[in-house]
């Protein structure tokens, strides 16, 4: 509900910390404090970056990705 009625933020994007914000005045929250890469997938560079390093850490698809990826570069 809080998503559907949120508007629209920085980068006039909706910004999930506004409603989580918005939920943490209603009721309990909880959060795990994230030490790692993270991917900006609102921004379309970003959604392809989260998506080659997923490809090529894949344990069947990784060195796939990987030559995939080489050949596209040699164009």
């Amino acid at each position: 509900d809080l998503l559907a009625s949120q508007e629209k933020g920085a980068g006039n994007e909706i910004q999930l910390t506004d409603s989580m914000l918005k939920l943490m005045a209603t009721q309990e929250f909880h959060a795990l404090e994230y030490e790692g890469i993270t991917y900006d997938c609102g921004d379309k560079i970003g959604l392809l970056r989260a998506n080659v390093a997923l490809a090529l850490a894949h344990p069947e698809l990784g060195a796939a990705a990987r030559s995939a990826i080489e050949d596209l570069l040699k164009l």
